[in-house]
């Protein structure tokens, strides 16, 4: 186990991604975040933009709209 903020959350994300891109029945569910909040670190991952770059709302002018655009596909 970590502390609060160690990624944990992130990386079951990204695992259950990944197990899904493979072909694999996947469900991601958390206490910890919304449901909107994991459509934005999904889209941040598929968009390989840092976790911590977006809570520090630090996205160049590139990665804005990459983000938004991978965020409402995924949210179809």
């Amino acid at each position: 186990m970590s502390d609060s903020g160690g990624g944990k959350t992130s990386f079951s994300l990204q695992q259950c991604r990944f197990a899904a891109s493979q072909g694999f029945k996947s469900a991601f569910f958390s206490i910890e975040i919304t449901d909107e909040e994991a459509a934005l670190q999904a889209a941040d991952q598929q968009a390989h933009i840092s976790l911590g770059r977006t809570d520090a709302f630090t996205l160049n002018r590139k990665e804005t709209p990459v983000r938004r655009a991978r965020q409402m596909r995924r949210l179809r």
